[in-house]
C-alpha cells in the first residue's frame, strides 16, 4: 500500500473538527444563564415565600394576642357577652376622642349600665350612680374600638407588631338575659394584621365563650341578713350625723337576733366598730352563728317603680279583662302587664279561683267586672291605688275591692303612709300575699301600727308581706323615712335603698330590712333589749328582688379555637 495515501487517510481521520468550538462555547454559556436564573428566580421565590410566612406568622400573633385584648376588655364589662355585637353598634356610639360612648336612650345596653351602676353604687340617686355610668361607658368604648371595621395597633409605638379587630361576636341565649342554670355559648371572631410594610397578611380566629350566671358569692346554706345598711352604723337616738368608728355604742340600744350587713359606704367603720357591734348588739339566740360584718356585694335593686311603667286604667266604670287586646296593651321590660287600678267604692263582689300565688280574683262594682287573666308568658301586675294614708285611719288589706295580681298577690301603690302625725295602722291578712309600693315617707311613730302577725298561722311567711319603698314622693330622693313602732310581732320583708330606718316599741321584726340607714334622723331605734329584728331566712327563701344585685355573668375559658379564612 502507497504509505503516502495511508498517512493522509489518517491525518483526514482524527483532524479536529473545524467550526464546533463556538457552538459549543454559546450553548455552555445559555445554560449557564438558564441555571443561574433559575437560582435567582428560585431565590427570589424562597424570600417572598419568607417574607408571605413571616407576615402570616406576625398576624396570626396579631390575632392572638388581639384575643387576649379582648378577653381582657369583656372581662372589664362581663355583661356586655350577653349581647350579640350587632346590638353594640345599634345601642352605642363612639366618641370623637375614643374615650366614651353615648348610650341610646331606651335601649337595652343603656338601661343594663344603669342597673349595673345602681347595684355598685352607694346612693341609689345621683352622682354617685352618673359616675359608676361614666366609669362603665369608658370601658365600653375601649371595647368599641376594636369592634367592627375598627383596627387598633398592639403597641402605638412599634406598628410592626400588628393590629387586631372585633370581626364578629354573637350570644346563643336571649340578648340581655342571665343564663339560666345551663350555660350558654358566646362565639367571638378575632383577625389579627401584620404590620409589615414590605408584605401584608391576615388572619382569623375564631373561639367560644361559656357564659354561665353568679350566685353574687352567696349560697343557700348562708343566712341572709336581718339588717342591710348602706351607710353608717346601728344609731338609736335618731341622730342627724352618720354614727362612724368613734360613736360609741349606746349600751341600751337596739339589739339583733340576726346577720347585720354594712355596705359602708362611707368608709367610716373600722373592723372594730363592726365587731363591737357583733359582740354587744347580736343576740344569736335565733340565729347562733349571726355575724355583724362589711360587705362588698351588690345591693338589691328595687323593681320597676309602678308609677312610671303601670297603665293607669283610672277608675273603671266597664267591665274590663286584663290584658287588654283592643287596643293590645304591650309588656313592660319585665315581660309582665302593669296597670294602676283607682277602686271605686261600690259595694262589690269578689269571686277568687286557686290559692296563694295560683289564685285568680275577678271583681264585680255594680255590674262592673275587672277579669285577670294569666298570660301564656309573664304575668298581669295590678296596683290597687290607695293614695296617701294619712290621719287615724285603719286600712285593712286586702279590702273586699281590689283585685289581685294573675300570680295571687295584692299590690298596692302608695304615696305616702302615716302623714304629719303617724297615727295610721295597716293591717295585713295573715291569709293573703301583699306588697306594698311607696313613694314617699312610712310613719308609724304615732299612735298607730303595721300588723302581720304570722306567729302560730300556717302557711305564713314574712315574705307575704313586701314592702318595696322609693323615696320619689314626699320626700326627697336619699332621705326618705321609715319608721316602724309596735309591741307585737310583725313578719315582713322591707327593701327601702334610699331611706332611713327606724324601730321603736317591745315588739320584733320577723324578717329582714335593708335600707339606707338605721335609726337616723326621725326615725329613733330603741327597743331597749329586745330584738329589733329577728331572722327568719337564708338566701334562698328570700324572694328575688331581696336578693343582691348580680348583672355579670362568670366567662370562662375559650373553647372550640380554630382559625378562619379571612373573607
Amino acid at each position: 500500500m502507497n504509505n503516502r495515501l495511508v498517512l493522509n487517510l489518517i491525518h483526514r481521520r482524527y483532524r479536529p473538527q473545524r467550526g464546533f468550538a463556538l457552538p459549543m462555547a454559546l450553548m455552555i454559556g445559555v445554560v449557564g444563564l438558564v441555571v443561574a436564573a433559575t437560582m435567582l428566580i428560585r431565590g427570589q421565590a424562597d424570600q417572598n415565600q419568607a417574607v408571605s410566612q413571616n407576615a402570616k406568622t406576625k398576624s396570626m400573633a396579631a390575632a392572638e394576642a388581639g384575643l387576649a385584648r379582648v378577653q381582657s376588655l369583656m372581662g372589664n364589662v362581663k355583661f356586655i357577652a350577653l349581647y350579640p355585637m350587632s346590638d353594640w353598634g345599634s345601642a352605642m356610639t363612639l366618641s370623637s376622642d375614643k374615650t366614651t360612648v353615648s348610650l341610646a336612650s331606651g335601649s337595652s345596653i343603656a338601661n343594663y349600665v344603669n342597673k349595673v351602676a345602681s347595684s355598685t353604687a352607694c346612693s341609689s340617686t345621683g352622682t354617685d350612680v352618673t359616675n359608676k355610668e361614666n366609669a362603665i361607658k369608658a370601658q365600653l368604648a375601649s371595647l368599641l374600638v376594636v369592634a367592627g371595621n375598627s383596627t387598633s395597633s398592639l403597641d402605638a409605638n412599634d406598628t410592626s407588631k400588628g393590629k387586631y379587630r372585633v370581626v364578629g361576636y354573637t350570644y346563643s341565649g336571649t340578648a340581655g338575659a342571665m343564663p339560666g342554670t345551663s350555660p350558654q355559648t358566646g362565639s367571638l371572631i378575632i383577625q389579627g394584621e401584620s404590620g409589615d410594610n414590605g408584605a401584608s397578611s391576615a388572619a382569623r380566629i375564631a373561639v367560644n365563650i361559656p357564659v354561665s350566671g353568679t350566685s353574687a358569692g352567696v349560697g343557700a346554706s348562708d343566712v341572709a341578713p336581718g339588717l342591710w345598711i348602706k351607710k353608717g352604723g346601728i344609731n338609736t337616738t335618731g341622730s342627724n350625723s352618720w354614727e362612724t368608728s368613734n360613736t360609741a355604742l349606746d349600751p341600751n340600744g337596739n339589739r339583733f337576733d340576726a346577720n347585720v350587713l354594712f355596705s359602708d359606704c362611707s368608709g367610716g367603720l373600722s373592723d372594730s366598730y363592726v365587731s363591737s357591734v357583733q359582740s354587744q348588739r347580736l343576740v344569736k339566740n335565733i340565729v347562733p352563728g349571726a355575724t355583724a360584718r362589711k360587705t362588698n356585694l351588690s345591693f338589691p335593686l328595687l323593681p320597676p317603680n309602678p308609677s312610671s311603667i303601670a297603665v293607669n286604667l283610672g277608675s273603671i266604670t266597664t267591665s274590663v279583662t286584663l290584658p287588654r287586646t283592643s287596643p293590645a296593651d304591650a309588656t313592660a321590660t319585665d315581660g309582665n302587664y302593669h296597670y294602676t287600678l283607682d277602686n271605686s267604692a261600690n259595694t262589690p263582689t269578689t269571686t277568687c279561683t286557686g290559692k296563694g300565688k295560683a289564685k285568680v280574683c275577678t271583681s264585680s262594682v255594680s255590674g262592673v267586672r275587672v277579669t285577670v287573666n294569666k298570660p301564656t308568658n309573664g304575668d298581669v301586675f295590678v296596683y290597687n291605688n290607695l293614695g296617701s294614708i294619712d290621719g287615724s285611719v285603719t286600712v285593712n288589706l286586702p279590702r273586699s275591692t281590689d283585685v289581685a295580681s294573675s300570680d295571687g298577690i295584692y299590690r298596692y301603690l302608695v304615696n305616702s303612709i302615716g302623714g304629719s302625725s303617724g297615727n295610721s295602722t295597716i293591717n295585713v291578712s295573715t291569709s293573703e300575699e301583699v306588697n306594698l309600693y311607696v313613694l314617699g315617707d312610712v310613719k308609724f311613730n304615732g299612735s298607730g301600727d303595721l300588723n302581720h302577725n304570722c306567729e302560730g298561722v300556717t302557711d305564713c311567711s314574712p315574705s307575704d308581706l313586701e314592702i318595696f319603698a322609693y323615696a320619689t314622693s314626699s320626700a326627697t330622693p336619699g332621705t326618705g323615712l321609715m319608721c316602724l313602732k309596735g309591741n307585737a310581732r310583725v313578719d315582713g320583708l322591707i327593701l327601702a335603698p334610699a331611706y332611713d330606718l327606724g324601730k321603736t316599741g317591745g315588739g320584733s321584726w320577723y324578717g329582714s330590712l335593708f335600707g339606707y340607714s338605721w335609726g337616723k334622723g326621725n326615725c329613733g331605734s330603741n327597743n331597749g333589749n329586745t330584738p329589733s329584728v329577728i331572722q327568719t331566712g337564708t338566701w334562698s327563701t328570700l324572694p328575688s328582688y331581696f336578693q343582691p344585685s348580680s348583672f355579670s355573668p362568670q366567662l370562662g375559658n375559650f373553647t372550640a379555637y380554630q382559625q378562619q379564612p379571612v373573607q
